[in-house]
């Protein structure tokens, strides 16, 4: 359609349209003349997403931002906020003698059997020093690691 002093007429392109794809294309009224557009709405109802109506590639950009996230949690552009597992991903900081649990937004150390500590520095336990071994009365004991 071509808008002419207010009446509309067959052909193409659309005079009223001001070739901005993110205000949304507008029409020709007759009554009114060029009638604007709706805008294109780039939202993709995932809250962590930065949503922006792209003119230079009339597109829609979904962009994922962690910023956006809690504490210990990253964006998915498809499913939102969800938990960096920081076992799964080596960036805990447990000891080498103790084992790494996810929890939602951090993770836990604990040592493992025959260590002692906070699980962030786990010690041996000298089970023949402290007179805890199984070993026979005759026998000598020896710790290992």
């Amino acid at each position: 359609e071509v808008c002419n002093n207010g009446s509309c007429e067959s052909g193409t392109p659309l005079t009223c349209d001001d070739g901005v794809f993110c205000n949304g294309a507008e029409t020709c009224d007759p009554a009114l003349g060029c009638v604007a557009g709706t805008a294109v709405n780039c939202n993709d109802e995932i809250p962590c997403t930065d949503d922006v109506c792209d003119e230079d590639s009339d597109s829609c950009l979904n962009t994922p931002n962690t910023a956006n996230c809690g504490l210990g949690e990253f964006c998915d552009a498809a499913q939102g906020c969800l938990d960096v597992d920081e076992c799964a991903a080596g960036t805990d900081d447990c000891d080498p003698n103790a084992s790494c649990s996810n929890t939602p937004g951090s993770f836990t150390c604990t040592c493992n059997n025959g260590y002692t500590g906070d699980g962030v520095t786990c010690l041996d336990i000298d089970e023949c020093a402290a007179a805890t071994d199984n070993c026979h009365l005759h026998a000598s004991c020896s710790n290992t690691p």
